[in-house]
């Protein structure tokens, strides 16, 4: 990571406000500093690399050095920089440098659990064939990516559907649809909502979550599951007396996955 660092506005408006060239040299020498946050540059190169005097950068540096109780962060002393090696004057590391790298990356939300939630979502909707046992994703195995993604990409009438849905609180740990899994009357006006036979939609899930096998059947959220089952039902249906039902997805049975 040598040769980039990102810079927030904040170094600007925190103990270097208003002082130049302190401001410039600081910026300059963060886009030397190597993936540790160590500057193992001579001052004469960095000069020569910024066109800066050596004279007004080496005071810079001092300053840089030097203990700074304004600074937003007191670890060493609110130092910006601390020497490498003791016994010469040059070569130094950026304090707080792995901390701007993390706000600039996000990890420090995934650290504290506040991108968790993206992460996952953005994992699932990623996923190569090699994630899902060299098979391609179906919907049944991405129902739930398909419903998290929904709210991104679906149109304003089903973004109105499901808020009107009860939503189940997600589980911590994906399980299999449990055996006493019933048709309630909150899943009922689900099927009938979208014009599906309520009793033979249940049959038919409740049939194939019970008899499928291996990580796909298991999952975080069976409501959402049997929403995503129940939203697809019309594709299943005749659209006249006269014409044969046209299929467009049903978990394939000679799929080994799904036997």
């Amino acid at each position: 990571m040598s040769g980039y660092t990102p810079v927030f506005d904040s170094v600007f408006k925190g103990s270097l406000y208003g002082k130049w060239p302190d401001t410039a040299a600081w910026v300059c020498m963060l886009a030397l500093a190597d993936h540790r946050g160590h500057i193992d540059v001579m001052p004469e190169a960095i000069s020569g690399m910024t066109g800066m005097p050596l004279a007004d950068l080496l005071a810079c540096i001092k300053r840089f050095c030097a203990p700074d109780p304004r600074s937003r962060s007191q670890a060493e002393e609110g130092r910006k920089l601390v020497p490498i090696d003791p016994a010469r004057d040059w070569g130094w590391r950026v304090v707080n440098i792995q901390l701007y790298r993390d706000r600039a990356s996000g990890r420090d939300q995934i650290k504290d659990g506040r991108n968790a939630e993206k992460v996952r979502r953005y994992k699932e909707r990623h996923r190569t064939p090699a994630d899902t046992g060299g098979h391609r994703a179906t919907p049944s195995d991405t129902a739930d990516t398909y419903s998290d993604s929904d709210s991104d990409s679906d149109s304003d009438s089903d973004k109105s559907k499901r808020e009107r849905e009860p939503r189940a609180k997600r589980s911590a740990t994906a399980t299999r649809l449990p055996e006493d899994w019933s048709l309630t009357p909150e899943r009922r006006a689900i099927a009938e909502a979208e014009k599906a036979d309520p009793e033979r939609e249940f049959q038919n899930f409740t049939d194939y979550w019970l008899s499928a096998s291996g990580a796909k059947a298991r999952k975080h959220d069976w409501d959402r599951t049997w929403r995503m089952w129940c939203r697809r039902a019309p594709d299943f249906r005749p659209r006249s007396q006269h014409e044969e039902p046209q299929l467009t997805w049903r978990p394939p049975a000679e799929d080994p996955e799904y036997c």
